[in-house]
């Protein structure tokens, strides 16, 4: 859980900010989602940049995992430390 945080961290600092949504659906999502949030990835690849709707169903849908991830880190913490 640690280096999970830590890559987030890191994404967050280079502002790869869909490589987290993207690492958040791998870990907590639904196989859907992550199908989702990779179509997604392609198409701002494609386009060169991120499209509104895509970033508000990302924020929508993938970022409440977000504290999932921030409540395993401080159960780990506890656990580990």
């Amino acid at each position: 859980m640690k280096t999970l945080m830590n890559k987030y961290r890191e994404n967050e600092d280079h502002n790869a900010h869909t490589d987290n949504y993207l690492l958040l659906a791998k870990n907590f999502g639904t196989a859907d989602q992550v199908d989702a949030v990779q179509t997604i990835l392609k198409g701002n690849n494609k386009r060169g940049y991120a499209n509104i709707n895509d970033l508000q169903w990302m924020h929508k849908e993938i970022n409440p995992y977000f504290a999932k991830l921030q409540a395993e880190q401080v159960l780990w913490n506890q656990k580990f430390n």
